[in-house]
């Protein structure tokens, strides 16, 4: 006898057509239908690169917006037949409950050791509260509903990009900012961003910094400020407000 292996499903990058439907009955408006739809696929999609691991039963109650949010998607519409969930909604509602749990991750403490492992959720919340931070003291000129859209998109990419180096973030830093102008059909507008992030328990020589005529130059800004740990990450990350069907 011949066994086929199965078909590994890709990580969802958007809310399917049956996921959508789920939530009409909720919006106010067509209008309002199509937002939410579309701002649950850009979560979906700002995870598609990250594992997704579950610690927590799924949740029962609607007691935060992401658990309202997988009630809702795990519960035919009301007045509708009880459809069967396809094996990509299943994914999305995994990933949403994965969502919940970087939700209601617990505060990394101060005192917090660095170096002592801690579930992918938390880190990934900790990223959170540290691009928070660090957004909230730029000098660069953003419209206000903005700043958490960029936040929800550019943490999944700190970690993933983390990840891949073997250490877990729980120090981040903007090195230096700038505003992206709109661009007519395309976005209305967005952030260049040149951050670090690192372990607090990392060790070595710190990174050298330029102490030349380029100090403070914009178009280096990895090379001024803050001494790094030698094997702290450097990543340039772009956001862009996008416009939506």
């Amino acid at each position: 006898m011949e066994f086929t292996m199965p078909v590994p499903i890709p990580p969802p990058t958007e809310l399917t057509k049956a996921m959508c439907d789920r939530l009409k009955p909720y919006s106010d408006s067509p209008a309002d239908h199509r937002s939410d739809c579309n701002a649950l696929s850009a979560l979906l999609f700002s995870i598609r690169n990250l594992p997704a691991p579950l610690r927590l039963p799924a949740p029962t109650a609607p007691d935060t917006p992401m658990a309202d949010i997988y009630l809702k998607l795990a519960t035919p519409a009301p007045g509708s037949a009880r459809d069967e969930l396809s094996p990509i909604d299943e994914q999305i509602l995994f990933r949403i409950r994965y969502l919940r749990e970087v939700e209601i991750a617990p505060r990394l403490s101060a005192d917090a050791n660095p170096a002592e492992p801690r579930p992918q959720s938390q880190i990934h919340a900790h990223v959170l509260h540290e691009l928070r931070r660090e957004l909230g003291l730029l000098g660069v000129s953003v419209a206000a509903h903005w700043v958490e859209a960029a936040i929800s998109e550019l943490a999944p990419q700190v970690l993933e990009a983390a990840l891949a180096q073997r250490f877990q973030p729980t120090e981040v830093r903007v090195r230096g900012a700038e505003g992206l102008p709109p661009v007519a059909g395309r976005h209305r507008g967005g952030l260049r961003l040149w951050l670090a992030a690192w372990n607090g328990a990392m060790t070595g020589q710190p990174a050298a910094t330029s102490a030349g005529p380029n100090a403070g130059d914009p178009n280096n800004p990895l090379a001024n400020g803050q001494a790094l740990p030698a094997d702290a990450l450097r990543i340039e990350l772009v956001w862009t407000d996008n416009l939506h069907p």
